[in-house]
């Protein structure tokens, strides 16, 4: 509709103003700047939209997860995980990767919670991303600590900064 309406714009203005080359040229170049930036704002907006989205999708997941619903829990944030793929963002890529861990923690499928952590930690150590890194390896020492290996579970609990009683 943009390129359309862009199109027909330029077509009176020809027309309607006998405008010369240097007066059409200036034209053209403002039409083009025009539609750039009415472009970048709809995606920036889209992307608003999405992010809204996302945060949806996690608050859906949390009343969820504490329903006990766990397997809607999961969709709802592998969707939300689908949506941050689409915008690229790593924080949220991130928080999600360690949300979802969470809760295979909570159904003793530890080996799918390795999964997930495993891919939070490494989001959130490439951006620099320290608090959300500090959860993170805060709930992979509960994975290790599910397992028994006390020595893995103690070393990610000091690395993380959490004390225990600022997380349950």
């Amino acid at each position: 509709k943009l390129c359309t309406l862009s199109n027909k714009l330029l077509y009176l203005s020809i027309k309607q103003l006998e405008m010369s080359q240097i007066r059409y040229s200036i034209f053209v170049i403002f039409m083009f700047v025009f539609i750039q930036l009415s472009s970048q704002e709809r995606i920036e907006g889209d992307n608003a939209l999405l992010k809204n989205s996302i945060e949806v999708k996690i608050k859906n997941s949390e009343l969820d997860f504490n329903k006990g619903d766990y397997q809607s829990s999961i969709s709802n944030l592998n969707n939300a995980l689908e949506i941050a793929r689409q915008i690229d963002s790593k924080e949220e890529l991130g928080k999600i990767n360690c949300k979802i861990a969470s809760v295979f923690y909570k159904l003793k499928e530890l080996d799918s919670a390795d999964v997930y952590i495993s891919r939070a930690i490494d989001i959130q150590s490439n951006i620099d991303d320290q608090i959300n890194l500090a959860i993170s390896r805060f709930t992979n020492g509960l994975i290790y600590l599910e397992r028994q290996q006390y020595v893995q579970a103690v070393d990610l609990f000091t690395n993380s900064g959490i004390r225990s009683e600022e997380h349950t």
